[in-house]
C-alpha cells in the first residue's frame, strides 16, 4: 500500500521506526509499498532530524550554479556605461576580450535590462508591409500598377552593339 495522504506523517513516522528495528528492510519497504530508496530516505531523515523531518521539503535549489557573481556584473554594467550605444553582444565580446571566459549573451542581456541600460529590441515591420509594391493596390487593368526593379549601378549598354 502506498502512502495515504490522509496518514502521511503517521504513516511515514510509523515506517521509520520499523525501519529502526528491523532485519529485513526490504521486506518492510515491500510492505508498505515504497522503493528501498525511498525507505532509507525516511529511515534516515528520523535518525537526522527526528519527527520535525518528516514534512515535505521545499524541491529548490539550495544554490544556483549558474548565477553570475557581483563582480561579474559590476564589470558588465562598467563596460556598457562606458559604451552606451553598443548591445549586448558586443559588450558580450569585449568582456571575453578582457576577462577571457564570458558569461552568455542572454545573460549580458537580461543584467543590462535589468539595470536599465538596455532597451527591449524594437522589431522591425514586416517587408510586405512597406513600400510601394505592398501597398495593397489591385490592377483591374493591364499595365495599372507599375514596380521599378533597381539591380544597381552600372552603365546601360545598347543592346545588339558590338565592338
Amino acid at each position: 500500500m502506498p502512502w495515504q495522504p490522509q496518514n502521511l506523517m503517521n504513516q511515514r513516522l510509523e515506517f521509520a521506526l520499523k525501519a529502526l528495528r528491523t532485519e529485513n528492510f526490504r521486506a518492510l519497504c515491500r510492505e508498505y509499498g515504497i522503493s528501498p530508496e525511498v525507505g532509507y530516505k525516511w529511515r534516515d531523515r528520523l535518525l537526522q532530524n527526528g519527527v520535525e523531518g518528516f514534512g515535505e521539503l521545499s524541491r529548490r535549489p539550495h544554490s544556483s550554479p549558474g548565477k553570475l557573481s557581483q563582480e561579474v556584473v559590476c564589470r558588465m554594467v562598467r563596460l556598457k556605461e562606458r559604451h552606451r550605444a553598443w548591445g549586448p553582444r558586443k559588450i558580450r565580446e569585449i568582456y571575453r576580450r578582457q576577462w577571457g571566459n564570458a558569461p552568455s549573451e542572454s545573460s549580458f542581456k537580461r543584467v543590462l535590462e535589468d539595470c536599465g541600460l538596455s532597451d527591449k529590441r524594437v522589431l522591425r515591420r514586416k517587408a510586405s508591409e512597406t513600400g510601394r509594391v505592398a501597398s495593397g493596390r489591385k490592377a483591374s487593368a493591364c499595365n495599372e500598377v507599375w514596380t521599378v526593379d533597381f539591380k544597381g549601378g552600372g552603365t546601360i549598354e545598347k543592346v545588339g552593339a558590338h565592338r
